[in-house]
C-alpha cells in the first residue's frame, strides 16, 4: 500500500505521510468492503432469480476469486509429514 501513496503525497514531513498513508490505507478498506458487499447482495440476487426459474448459481464468492481462499493452518507434523511423503524419503526411528 506504501508504493501507492509515494507519488501522491505533497507534503513536507514524514509524520504527514504516514497519516496520509493511513488514511489512504482506510478509503482502501473501505471501497474493497464496499466491493464485497455489492457483489455479495447481486450474486444473492442472482441466486434467488436461478433457484426460481432453475438455473445453476455461482459456487464461488468475489472476494474468494479475487484474493483467493485463507490457507488452513497446519502444525510442523503435518508438514513434515507432507514433506517426506512428497519426496518419497523414508524415515527409520
Amino acid at each position: 500500500m506504501l508504493y501507492l501513496c509515494i507519488g501522491d503525497y505533497r507534503g513536507r514531513t514524514l509524520a504527514g505521510f504516514f497519516a496520509y498513508v493511513q488514511g489512504r490505507h482506510a478509503q482502501y478498506v473501505e471501497n474493497l468492503l464496499y466491493r464485497v458487499y455489492v457483489t455479495d447482495a447481486l450474486q444473492k440476487i442472482c441466486e434467488n432469480t436461478a433457484n426460481f426459474a432453475g438455473g445453476r448459481i455461482m459456487k464461488q464468492r468475489y472476494y474468494d476469486a479475487a484474493y483467493g481462499k485463507p490457507k488452513k493452518e497446519e502444525d510442523a507434523e503435518e508438514i513434515i509429514t507432507k514433506i517426506i511423503k512428497a519426496a518419497g524419503l523414508e524415515v527409520r526411528l
